[in-house]
C-alpha cells in the first residue's frame, strides 16, 4: 500500500512540475547567453562533423543529446530541461522518503518551485540535468547501489564538470571507522564509475581541445559584492523564498534540542559547503548555486517542526510569482507592473515588483531579449560592406537566430575584439560596430579604453 501511494505521489509531483514549467517552454532558449550557446554549438556540430564547446570546459552529455535535436523547436529543447526538473523533484521527494522525514509531497514540491530550480527547467540550460543525476546518484547510495551512484555521477559531472566535487559528500556517506577498508573500496569504486564515464563522454572534448577544456570561462572581474550576494541569495531563493528560509533556520535554532549531526546530515552540509566555496570563487550566476538547494532543503525539512515545515513550503510556492527583483533595462531587463518601483545597486537600475515574481521576470526578459535580438539582426543584415559586429553577450542569440542566412557584403560579428585586431579589421577597409553596451565591456574584458576609437554604435539612441 506504502510503495503504491508512493508511486501515485511520485507520478502526481512530476505531473504537476511538468505542466507548471509548460506556459515558458516557448520563448526562446533561455535569458542566459549560455543556452543560446548551447543551441550554437549544436548547429555548428551538425555543419562541422566536430565537437564544438559552447563554452568551457562543456557539457559535452547535454550537448550530445541536443546534436540528437539538432532543427527542434526551443519548446523541445527547454521541454528536456523540464524533464529533468520533474525528475529530480521525483528524486527529492524519494529521498525524503528514504530518510523517513513527513511531509515529503509537499516539501517536494517546494523544492521544484526555489525559483532557480524552477526558471532553470524552463530553459535550455544544464543545472537541472547534472542536478537530476547529482541526485540519483545519492539516492542509489540510500540504496547501497555504489555501482549505480558511480555512474549517475559520471553522467552529472559529464553534464556540468563541477559535479564530481560531490565525492567529497559521498565519501563520508561510506566512511565507517569499522569498516575502513570497505568503505574505501566502496568509494573507490564510485569514483572510478563517475571518472570512467566522465572520460568516455568527454573524449570528443579532449579530442578536439586537448587539455585546454579544462578552464571555466571567466574574462571579466568579479561582480561588486552587492551583486554577488544578490545572486547567491534572493535570485536563487526569490524574497519570499529568504523569508521562508529564516523562518526555517529561526525555527530549527529556536527549538531546545540540540542538534547533533548524524552521518546524512554530515553528508548535507558537506556538500552545501562544497558548492558555497564553489560559488564563492567563481560567483557569476545564481544557477552555480543549484547542487546546494536540495542539501539546505534536506536539512531543514529534518529538523523544522510541523508547522513550520508547511509554512515554509507554501511561502516556497508561492516564491517565484511575486516579490521579485530584476535588472531595470529596456533590452534585456524584465518587464514591471503597475506595483513596482526602481532604484539603483552598485551602478544597475534594479526593479522591485509586488505582482512579478522571478520566474514571470525571467519569462518577460527573455521577450524582451528576443524583440532586441531580432531589431539587431534586422540591422546587420541592412549593413552595406565589410563590416565587423561587437555582439558580446548577443553573439550565440545572433548566430543562432541567423542560421544559414547570407548577409548582404561582408559582415563578422565577434564576441568581443582586442586592440590589435579592432585595428587589423579598420586597416582592411571594415567599418565596426558595437551594440548597446558592448564597448564598455570589451575594453573591460582586454583592460583597455580603445573600443570607441575604431568604432561605432549600431544603436547611436542606445548607451
Amino acid at each position: 500500500m506504502d510503495k503504491s501511494r508512493t508511486i501515485q505521489q511520485a507520478v502526481m509531483l512530476a505531473s504537476v512540475v511538468l505542466l507548471s514549467r509548460m506556459p515558458f517552454l516557448f520563448a526562446g532558449y533561455g535569458a542566459e547567453e549560455d543556452s543560446w550557446g548551447l543551441v550554437q554549438s549544436t548547429f555548428a556540430k551538425h555543419e562541422t562533423g566536430q565537437y564544438i564547446s559552447s563554452r568551457f570546459p562543456g557539457h559535452p552529455f547535454e550537448e550530445d543529446i541536443y546534436y540528437l535535436l539538432y532543427d527542434a523547436s526551443p519548446f523541445v529543447y527547454n521541454f528536456f530541461s523540464a524533464l529533468f526538473s520533474a525528475a529530480a523533484a521525483v528524486l527529492f521527494f524519494l529521498i525524503l522518503k528514504e530518510h523517513k522525514i513527513k511531509s515529503s509531497f509537499l516539501s517536494a514540491l517546494a523544492f521544484a518551485f526555489v525559483p532557480v530550480i524552477y526558471i532553470s527547467g524552463t530553459c535550455t540550460i544544464d543545472y537541472d540535468w547534472a542536478l537530476a543525476f547529482i541526485l540519483a546518484s545519492y539516492l542509489c547510495l540510500l540504496r547501497s547501489k555504489v555501482l549505480f551512484a558511480g555512474l549517475c555521477l559520471g553522467l552529472a559531472t559529464s553534464t556540468r564538470l563541477s559535479s564530481l566535487a560531490m565525492l567529497l559528500p559521498f565519501f563520508l556517506h561510506l566512511l565507517s571507522w569499522k569498516r575502513r577498508v570497505l568503505s574505501l573500496k566502496q568509494w573507490l569504486l564510485l569514483a572510478a564509475a563517475a571518472i570512467t564515464v566522465t572520460v568516455v563522454l568527454y573524449i570528443p572534448v579532449i579530442g578536439h581541445y586537448g587539455s585546454g577544456f579544462l578552464t571555466f570561462t571567466d574574462y571579466f572581474p568579479r561582480p561588486a559584492f552587492p551583486k554577488m550576494v544578490f545572486k547567491g541569495t534572493l535570485a536563487v531563493w526569490g524574497t519570499l523564498g529568504m523569508i521562508a528560509l529564516l523562518i526555517g533556520i529561526t525555527n530549527v535554532f529556536m527549538q531546545r534540542k540540540a542538534i547533533v549531526p548524524d552521518r546524512p546530515e554530515i553528508v548535507w552540509l558537506a556538500a552545501v559547503l562544497v558548492f558555497l566555496v564553489g560559488y564563492i570563487l567563481l560567483p557569476l550566476k545564481p544557477g552555480y548555486m543549484v547542487p546546494l538547494v536540495p542539501f539546505v532543503l534536506f536539512f531543514l525539512f529534518q529538523h523544522m517542526n510541523h508547522g513550520a515545515s508547511r509554512l515554509f513550503s507554501w511561502l516556497m510556492i508561492i516564491s517565484p510569482f511575486i516579490f521579485g527583483i530584476d535588472l531595470a533595462d529596456r533590452n534585456r531587463g524584465s518587464d514591471a507592473s503597475a506595483a513596482s518601483t526602481v532604484f539603483r545597486v552598485s551602478g544597475t537600475d534594479v526593479n522591485f515588483d509586488l505582482f512579478y515574481g522571478p520566474v514571470l521576470n525571467d519569462h518577460s526578459k527573455r521577450v524582451r531579449k528576443e524583440k532586441f535580438a531580432d531589431s539587431a539582426l534586422g540591422r546587420i543584415r541592412r549593413l552595406q560592406g565589410k563590416n565587423l559586429v561587437i555582439c558580446g553577450w548577443w553573439l550565440n542569440d545572433l548566430v543562432v537566430r541567423s542560421g544559414k542566412d547570407v548577409f548582404s557584403g561582408n559582415i563578422t560579428m565577434e564576441y568581443y575584439s582586442d586592440e590589435a585586431a579592432l585595428m587589423r579589421y579598420k586597416n582592411n577597409g571594415y567599418t565596426i560596430w558595437y551594440l548597446p553596451e558592448q564597448d564598455l565591456w570589451n575594453d573591460t574584458r582586454y583592460r583597455m579604453n580603445a573600443t570607441r576609437n575604431f568604432s561605432q554604435p549600431l544603436f547611436p539612441d542606445e548607451p
